[in-house]
């Protein structure tokens, strides 16, 4: 569920309520308007009117039971096929003599507010219930066209409008409840997600981290046991030269640790720190915006650039910069003492030149694309 659509769940148990309401509105369609409009097919003048509506109404439920299978909605679409659902039953009322509406010949009450929760369950309530009131209001002015407002008709109408309407709106209004629901426990499920994989990768952080402190303290220690026992003299040039080289390694592990948004400019950073209490005059360009690398290739870039700064006698320059897709990290020493050449490094490409006491070192990363499934 990390990479999921938020609304991955809610549309999953959606579906199964449009499974729900088009099976209702088909069977109702079939099994109960349809022997009511053959009954009293005598009776509509024209009853062509009538089987015109019921094709139409059935036509319409047997294409969302489509878009149901292939898990899309009506869309923008449900607007002119709503108006065309009123418009064919307004025109099939007017096929139904007086003294049969509000009856079972009556063939729009009960049925098209199905219809209305097909088109807009996955909508507002106030359309859906604007749409179901569509109904009993047209059967109430045809009703009036027929001279038929008398209160047994009336309180047939209102009965069937609470009965039927009601159970149309409830159902419409769960499908709606029930995506909200479901949309929030998909964002929950996401969230625990991201949660899980944020604590997978803090650990393997940690586990890397703890795996180059073993690395450094196998080399730390035998230089401080050497300097304790007096094996290695501290005023040797060589023996600083290594205190310098851990002391920026331990210096690096550090900035690691810090929560910022660019960890390889802190790593060269703490680097250029020891370099400067060595006394070398260290300055710093940083060049448009570079892509983080991972921590190998991060920590190979700098031992690059710290090995030549740290043996620099006078002056540095550090550059750091890139792009998108890759990284660099150069330095220009005066006096320093690493040989030329050009090597790779893993995915580490490095480039050093020297010129009488000056030496140009470049560590350059390109971040290798993702292949195309």
């Amino acid at each position: 569920m990390a990479d999921a659509d938020p609304d991955f769940l809610a549309a999953h148990l959606l579906r199964g309520v449009r499974v729900a309401s088009t099976v209702i509105a088909t069977t109702i369609l079939v099994g109960l308007a349809l022997p009511n409009v053959l009954g009293a097919l005598d009776a509509y003048r024209p009853a062509w009117l009538v089987l015109a509506w019921f094709a139409v109404l059935l036509a319409v439920a047997l294409v969302d039971g489509v878009l149901v299978l292939r898990r899309r909605s009506w869309g923008p679409a449900r607007w002119p096929v709503a108006a065309m659902i009123l418009a064919v039953s307004g025109a099939a009322l007017t096929a139904v003599p007086g003294p049969q509406l509000v009856t079972p010949a009556d063939p729009i009450l009960g049925t098209v507010g199905w219809l209305g929760v097909l088109l807009f369950a996955d909508r507002s309530i106030r359309l859906l219930a604007a749409f179901l009131a569509c109904s009993p209001v047209l059967t109430l002015v045809y009703v009036g066209f027929a001279d038929r407002l008398d209160q047994p008709t009336i309180a047939r109408l209102l009965l069937a409008t609470v009965s039927i309407g009601g159970f149309q709106l409830a159902a419409g209004a769960a499908a709606m409840a029930l995506r909200r629901v479901a949309a929030e426990a998909s964002a929950a499920a996401v969230r625990q997600s991201e949660i899980r994989t944020a604590e997978a990768v803090a650990a393997q952080l940690h586990a890397d981290r703890d795996g180059r402190y073993e690395a450094l303290r196998d080399s730390v220690v035998p230089l401080l046991t050497g300097m304790a026992d007096g094996s290695l003299r501290p005023a040797d040039p060589g023996v600083r030269q290594r205190c310098a080289v851990e002391a920026a390694r331990m210096r690096r592990l550090f900035a690691e640790a810090d929560d910022t948004a660019d960890p390889l400019g802190s790593a060269l950073a703490a680097v250029i720190d020891v370099a400067e209490r060595r006394g070398v005059v260290v300055s710093l360009s940083r060049l448009g915006r570079w892509v983080q690398p991972p921590g190998d290739v991060r920590g190979m870039l700098v031992d690059e650039v710290a090995a030549a700064l740290l043996s620099a006698d006078g002056s540095a320059r550090v550059t750091i910069g890139g792009s998108e897709e890759t990284v660099a990290v150069s330095v220009v020493v005066e006096r320093g003492d690493v040989e030329g050449g050009i090597r790779d490094r893993g995915d580490v490409h490095i480039t050093t030149l020297t010129e009488g006491d000056r030496v140009w070192v470049e560590a350059r990363w390109t971040r290798v694309p993702a292949p195309v499934s």
